[in-house]
Formats: C-alpha cells, sequence, structure tokens
C-alpha cells in the first residue's frame, strides 16, 4: 500500500482488458510473441556462460509456438 491505496486502486478506472490506455483492446498474437522472445533474449543473455538451460527455450513451449503460428495463417 502507498499513500492508503493499493497498486490496482492507484492505476486509473479499470477498462475490458485492464488499466492504461490501451486497455480497451485485446492483446494482439504479434504484441503477445514479442513479449515472449524479449523472455527468450533476457535468458539467453543472463544465462551465457552458465550450466542452466533456458526455460524460455523449452521443446514445449516451442510446439505451442509454431502452432500457435499456423493457426494465425
Amino acid at each position: 500500500m502507498v499513500y492508503g491505496k493499493q497498486q490496482g486502486d492507484r492505476m486509473g478506472k479499470k477498462k475490458k482488458f485492464g488499466h492504461g490506455q490501451y486497455a480497451d483492446t485485446m492483446t494482439r498474437f504479434v504484441t503477445i510473441e514479442q513479449n515472449v522472445s524479449a523472455i527468450r533474449k533476457f535468458y539467453d543473455d543472463a544465462l551465457k556462460d552458465t550450466h542452466i538451460a533456458n526455460p524460455a527455450r523449452n521443446t514445449r513451449l516451442e510446439k505451442v509456438h509454431v502452432s500457435s503460428q499456423l493457426r494465425e495463417i
């Protein structure tokens, strides 16, 4: 709590898909894909020179990604 209000109460009026400027429109697939790519790149850099596998490069996640692209066509 900050100033007696919870975080969700300080973000303005709640709209159909959350808070903020674009909360009236549904998230597009392109935006989701960009977020996933950014997470993959972050883990690639963070785990570079370690023996830990990148969780964002999971084969199951890759299959879901490919199948979701096929649905878009």
